[in-house]
């Protein structure tokens, strides 16, 4: 059994070489980067599929997020929509290859963590129609604990609307892959990320092009407190906190979904 995967894995690793070398080379510099990247999204893959009751083929989970060092995201940032799009349509392809199911299009999130050191990438997978299953993942970044029960964060848009921060990593920027989208053409592609840590939510700026302020000021990490005011673009965010014991209700909102 142990001879068959290392079979599998070394075809795998030839396929991806030649296909790195022929989409990747001239236009993302060097290679190792996104060959790396790509072979442990593939194992990602292969590690993530389940089988379904009734249904004769396994089937690839079509959601990635991948964490990598702040220097090796930052070389693939500027061609980050293009990388991504092409990752998702070779994932496509290999799910085909050996016969799994994919239940919608591979969607791949890069992101940056400052407390991530390793020089290779984590990939944590996920069933976009099993959002209760356990995460799938190589060398997965430990998020924090859970936000005390008496406490809700929201994010207050122009115009009133309100996004609550329920995961312990959300990605806001431009593009329909973030958790919340902006439509602001001065906001860059991935902006920006908030991070619940223990009981607290810190923001931290992705490299955006046009910086991310905070009461004003010029921010890369911040901690944030109720009442901050995040300004990114054109767009101003609010940072509101609301505890069991506040005695107003907070105000009727419309949730804002990540597309």
């Amino acid at each position: 059994m142990s001879s068959h995967n290392d079979d599998r894995i070394q075809r795998l690793e030839a396929h991806l070489e030649q296909w790195v070398e022929a989409t990747f080379a001239a236009a993302f510099g060097p290679r190792v980067d996104v060959f790396d990247l790509a072979l442990y999204i593939a194992r990602a893959m292969e590690a993530g599929v389940r089988r379904e009751e009734g249904e004769p083929r396994p089937v690839a989970p079509d959601q990635y997020r991948v964490t990598l060092q702040r220097a090796a995201y930052d070389r693939l940032l500027e061609r980050q929509s293009e990388l991504t799009e092409r990752l998702s349509s070779y994932i496509t392809t290999l799910a085909a290859q050996n016969e799994y199911k994919l239940t919608r299009q591979p969607k791949i999130m890069l992101q940056t963590d400052p407390d991530y050191k390793h020089h290779h990438p984590a990939v944590n997978t996920y069933h976009t129609d099993d959002p209760g299953s356990s995460t799938v993942g190589l060398d997965a970044v430990a998020f924090a604990s859970a936000r005390p029960a008496n406490a809700q964060a929201h994010l207050m848009l122009t115009g009133g609307a309100s996004y609550t921060l329920v995961s312990p990593l959300t990605h806001i920027g431009r593009m329909e892959d973030n958790d919340l989208v902006v439509d602001d053409p001065h906001v860059s592609r991935y902006h920006l990320q908030i991070r619940q840590r223990g009981g607290e939510y810190l923001l931290f700026d992705a490299g955006s092009s046009r910086g991310t302020r905070v009461n004003g000021a010029l921010v890369r990490e911040h901690r944030l407190r109720t009442g901050d005011v995040i300004e990114i673009g054109k767009t101003r965010l609010i940072y509101i906190e609301e505890r069991d014991e506040d005695q107003h209700q907070p105000p009727p909102t419309d949730t804002i979904d990540a597309v």
